[in-house]
């Protein structure tokens, strides 16, 4: 089938190949009624761009460079919801994902080419961001002094949970910590924070973030004493779950379970987890708000920004000590 040109779509509209060329890239120089006339020639006809050819045209393409572990369901969630930005406000998004094989410093020299104007960044690896990335974003807990940063703020999410798990008359806390690093810090501070602003006292174990870790860490009795598990994050807690569940302990009536990050599985029937959700669709927002500003100001102050989290709490908490 034979590609549809611009000069298809100038004879299907009636006006010159470069209005329709125009129209296209949505210059305001041609009428609202022109541009519409021209969409719909598109849509119609199953026009498609040469987007090598338009980044050779236009000056300064709008253009924002993502870089995430698309494996990992948070980065995906994040991903989704920049899209959605994008598209509301007419940006192209190109996503580069990382794995053994493709390390940050690669994912930005590609986007470089791409000429991205702007690249969120989505928990990189160690913090590394390369000094040559275009505009750079992250979304993580920590950046560098040159980036931008948006992060949730797990201190009020945390707080929450303190309270609620006071309100079921849960005092005697097991936290099962992260693999270290700034993140495992950061949830550790907020877990303590919270347990002496309800007066709980809180037992920490090493543990880790998956499954695996939160299943091994309560296999043998290490809760003893404690009448909930706050898990450094939700695959963690699902684990935890399990080695309970296969000891004959009750969910919520002889331990109460949370977890962090509101992943879907927590919020479906199975699991129905207690979580601090990491109100990832605003972290989004902002990182592409601030991506966007960063583009037409590159000399613009640093911004760091904080999105609150905030409970989710489900059956695996709700109940008091020892009840039904």
């Amino acid at each position: 089938m034979r590609r549809v040109t611009l000069k298809d779509l100038a004879r299907a509209t009636g006006v010159s190949v470069s209005t329709v060329s125009l129209a296209l890239r949505g210059d305001e120089r041609i009428s609202q009624a022109t541009t519409a006339r021209v969409q719909v020639a598109a849509d119609r006809l199953g026009y498609r761009g040469d987007f090598a050819g338009s980044l050779l045209r236009v000056g300064n393409p709008r253009i924002l460079g993502l870089v995430a572990r698309l494996d990992q369901e948070l980065h995906s969630r994040y991903h989704e919801r920049i899209l959605v930005e994008a598209k509301e406000h007419g940006w192209q998004v190109i996503v580069v994902p990382t794995s053994p094989s493709r390390d940050v410093a690669d994912a930005v020299s590609f986007l470089a080419t791409c000429r991205a104007r702007a690249v969120v960044l989505i928990d990189p690896p160690g913090g590394a961001v390369p000094r040559d990335c275009p505009g750079p974003v992250v979304i993580a807990q920590a950046g560098p002094d040159f980036c931008d940063l948006v992060t949730s703020d797990c201190a009020p999410g945390l707080a929450q949970l303190g309270a609620a798990l006071s309100r079921a008359g849960r005092r005697r806390w097991l936290y099962l910590d992260g693999p270290e690093g700034t993140s495992a810090r950061v949830r550790r501070s907020g877990v303590l924070a919270a347990a002496r602003g309800v007066g709980a006292d809180v037992v920490v174990r090493p543990a880790g973030a998956t499954f695996d870790d939160g299943y091994a860490a309560l296999l043998e009795p290490a809760e003893a004493g404690c009448d909930a598990v706050v898990a450094y994050n939700d695959h963690c807690a699902h684990g935890a779950m399990v080695a309970l569940w296969r000891r004959g302990r009750q969910i919520p009536c002889d331990v109460a379970v949370a977890g962090v990050d509101n992943i879907a599985s927590s919020r479906g029937q199975a699991w129905r987890l207690t979580s601090v959700d990491r109100n990832v669709e605003e972290v989004a927002a902002q990182a592409f708000r601030i991506a966007v500003r960063r583009a037409d100001e590159p000399d613009a102050p640093v911004s760091r920004v904080r999105i609150a989290t905030r409970l989710r709490e489900r059956s695996s908490t709700l109940g008091a000590a020892g009840g039904t």
